[in-house]
């Protein structure tokens, strides 16, 4: 095992696979855990992994107007930015919640 996730505030349930970048390093999400702020539960993070098992959090998803609950794996791009989706976005005078979003990270080097 490299890594057991807690909760919070570092992720909780991962499981959409992980990808790699040329240095060994993983990044993933989770779409619960993490610190929060959406109400009762949390919301979700990106994390990465070395091959130590060191975890940094890259983000974590938490506002109310914050994306939240990503969802499906990251793509890591040539410049080592990673891509990812959400499935909820709630948005203050709309009448109806954005159903998702595309996201980008920009790991430090």
């Amino acid at each position: 095992m490299l890594y057991s996730f807690a909760g919070a505030p570092d992720g909780q349930y991962p499981q959409y696979g992980v990808v790699i970048d040329s240095q060994g390093n993983l990044y993933g999400t989770t779409p619960e855990g993490g610190f929060g702020g959406c109400a009762t539960y949390t919301c979700g993070t990106v994390f990465r992994i070395t091959a130590d098992g060191a975890e940094t959090l890259l983000h974590t998803f938490g506002a109310i107007s914050d994306r939240f609950t990503p969802v499906g794996g990251l793509v890591l791009d040539g410049k080592g930015n990673l891509w990812g989706a959400t499935s909820i976005v709630l948005s203050f005078g709309a009448h109806h919640p954005v159903s998702g979003t595309v996201y980008g990270v920009h790991p430090p080097q």
